[in-house]
């Protein structure tokens, strides 16, 4: 399961949780939601991160999520919403 997971930046600092998963009408994946910054869920920014920018590590029962971005260009993002 993926939902909670931290989520690592390129430059591999822990950048937020995955919220939620995007998947199309005919069942694509697309995407995840992830919970960017605050405290315990308090004065989170929800950002979309399309399935591209994004690489999962399995390994038995832990999953890693890890994106292609740094965690200063998360921060540009979330800044812009």
């Amino acid at each position: 399961m993926i939902l909670g997971k931290p989520v690592l930046s390129a430059d591999d600092e822990t950048v937020g949780h995955v919220n939620d998963i995007i998947i199309s009408e005919d069942g694509v994946l697309m995407g995840y939601i992830i919970n960017v910054g605050g405290f315990i869920g308090i004065d989170t920014t929800q950002v979309y991160v399309p399935i591209d920018q994004t690489r999962l590590r399995i390994d038995g029962s832990s999953v890693e999520m890890f994106l292609d971005l740094s965690a200063a260009e998360l921060s540009i993002v979330t800044e812009s919403r």
